[in-house]
Parts: structure tokens; C-alpha cells; sequence
């Protein structure tokens, strides 16, 4: 039996933020859409002519910073690997990735392939749970990003009454080589059984964000990564990063999203997407960027 080795906690990853573009810089007629005015972030077609071209810049900067996630093999000889972007929407960090010189395939669960074609992508419609379409071993790393970590994803497999966690990443895993590479970020409402389905999949590291985000590699051509105890490792180690919750601090166990309270030399755990829900309620229309106020 191979021994596994614990999951590697790198150093925080900066991702840069979405610049403060001025109204003139976005389509308004393309805004009036709900499903486009809510992932403005990730949509190319909201922007006039002089606003894509820094919304490309960006994305650009997002994408160097994303790439880090990768083995340090893909970062040479670019053009030899093939990734796949789960979730590409209408293509933004997909197309970025191809301006770096890897070639990209793109999957998306909303009904705008048409717009991710005209961009100048490959892909088509499916979700992470199906990809029935493609064949196994095909693409040497996948990108996921901001695919399950959210609430309504939450409640139904987490806390849902009589459901159980599904395999999150086997049909991803399937369509990835032996010696490939799965990365992405977690969005807050990640959970344990995320980050422990990651690490049975290879070698896996996590960089911390900010915003509760968690950065993740998995490197196929690693054996399978051992999630540490919660219980047992040191407060001050490397898996555990301070935090507050109303008046209480505590410290957050970064692999399983959980806060741990100390009680009288006891450690009290608790989930932490419902505590974070608790602490500080989520305000509609808080987002700040230009896109929402207009």
C-alpha cells in the first residue's frame, strides 16, 4: 500500500480584483438580462468595444494568477496541453487561457453556447455531472471555478433531507489523463466532503484566498492525499487561519471549512457556512461593481 501524505497548504494566493469601470464601459440592453447582469464577471458580451478590451486585460491578470494552480510541468511548452473550463459561461477566462497558448474546451449548463462560439471558443452544452459527450482520458487539466460552492448547492446535497452527498468530481475525473491536473477555487460553502472527494483523487494542494475562498491542485500523477485530523493537529499549524465570529474568536480549519473553538482545552467544531449565514447576514444588491448600480 502506498502511503498517502498530507494535503500541502501553500501560502496565500492574491487574485486581483475587477477594476471600478466607468457606466460607458458596459451594453445596458445586454445588463436588462438577469442571468447576464448576475455574472457580469464572467460575461464578455455585457462590455462596449473600449470596455472589453480592459475587461480582457483583467482577465488576463486573473488568468496568470489562476495558472499558478497548475503542476509546474504545464507551465512550460504551453501549446502541448489541453484543458477544459467547467463552467466557461460565455467564455472570458476561457479565452484568456488561450491567449497564454494552451489549447481550451469549455462546458456551460446555461443556454449561451452560441455567444461562447463567437468569442472564438470551442465547447458545448452539459453539465459537470454528465459530460457524457466526452471520452475518457481526453484533456490533460480541468478548470472549475465558482461551479458547486454556493448555497442553493449546499442545502441540496449537504443538509437536504434524505440526500446524500454524490461523486462530485467522477465524471470530471474520467474525462482527465492519468498524469493530469484538476484545479479551481471554493467559494465559501465548500464543505469536508469536498475537500476529502479532491484529495482521494491524487496529490492535492490547497492556496487560502480571500473572501473564504480556497485555491486547489490536484495532481493526478500523485497518489491520493491524506486529510489531516482536525482534532489533532496544532491550532497554530499550517491547516488552521484566525478568525471571528461575532464576538467569538475562533480559528478556521481551512481543508473542511469548519470553525474550531477551544472550550476549556476541548475543541468544540462547528460547519462553517451556516455560522459565517449567522454572523454577518448577506445583503441583496451589497456587490459594488458598476454592473450592478446601473
Amino acid at each position: 500500500m502506498i502511503a498517502r501524505a498530507k494535503i500541502k497548504m501553500k501560502p496565500p494566493l492574491e487574485w486581483p480584483r475587477f477594476p471600478d469601470f466607468p457606466p460607458a464601459f458596459f451594453r445596458q440592453d445586454r445588463l436588462a438580462d438577469s442571468v447576464r447582469a448576475a455574472r457580469t464577471f464572467y460575461d464578455w458580451t455585457v462590455f462596449t468595444a473600449d470596455g472589453l478590451i480592459q475587461a480582457e486585460a483583467y482577465w488576463d491578470d486573473a488568468t496568470h494568477a489562476l495558472e499558478m494552480l497548475l503542476p509546474e510541468r504545464f507551465l512550460a511548452d504551453r501549446p502541448h496541453w489541453t484543458g477544459i473550463n467547467l463552467g466557461t459561461f460565455t467564455g472570458t477566462f476561457q479565452k484568456a487561457w488561450m491567449r497564454l497558448g494552451y489549447k481550451m474546451y469549455g462546458i456551460e449548463q446555461q443556454d449561451v453556447i452560441e455567444d461562447l462560439h463567437a468569442y472564438g471558443c470551442e465547447g458545448h452544452r452539459d453539465n459537470v455531472f454528465s459530460l457524457s459527450a466526452i471520452g475518457g482520458g481526453t484533456f490533460d487539466f480541468a478548470i472549475l471555478d465558482r461551479v458547486f460552492c454556493q448555497r442553493p448547492f449546499y442545502e441540496r446535497y449537504e443538509v437536504g433531507k434524505n440526500s446524500s452527498a454524490p461523486p462530485y468530481f467522477a465524471k470530471i475525473r474520467r474525462i482527465l489523463k492519468d498524469d493530469g491536473a484538476f484545479i479551481g477555487v471554493l467559494y465559501d460553502w465548500y464543505s469536508r466532503s469536498v475537500v476529502e472527494e479532491l484529495a482521494s483523487l491524487g496529490g492535492l494542494t490547497l492556496w487560502p484566498m480571500k473572501g473564504n475562498r480556497l485555491g486547489f491542485q490536484v495532481d493526478l500523477s500523485l497518489p491520493p492525499a491524506l486529510m489531516p485530523d482536525v482534532m489533532r493537529e496544532p491550532l497554530d499549524g499550517i491547516y488552521f487561519s484566525d478568525a471571528k465570529v461575532g464576538d467569538t474568536r475562533m480559528k478556521w480549519f481551512l481543508p473542511a471549512n469548519e470553525f474550531v473553538r477551544d472550550v476549556k482545552g476541548a475543541r468544540d467544531i462547528a460547519f462553517a457556512p451556516p455560522v459565517r449565514e449567522q454572523a454577518k447576514p448577506r445583503k441583496t444588491g451589497s456587490d459594488k461593481r458598476w454592473a450592478r448600480k446601473t
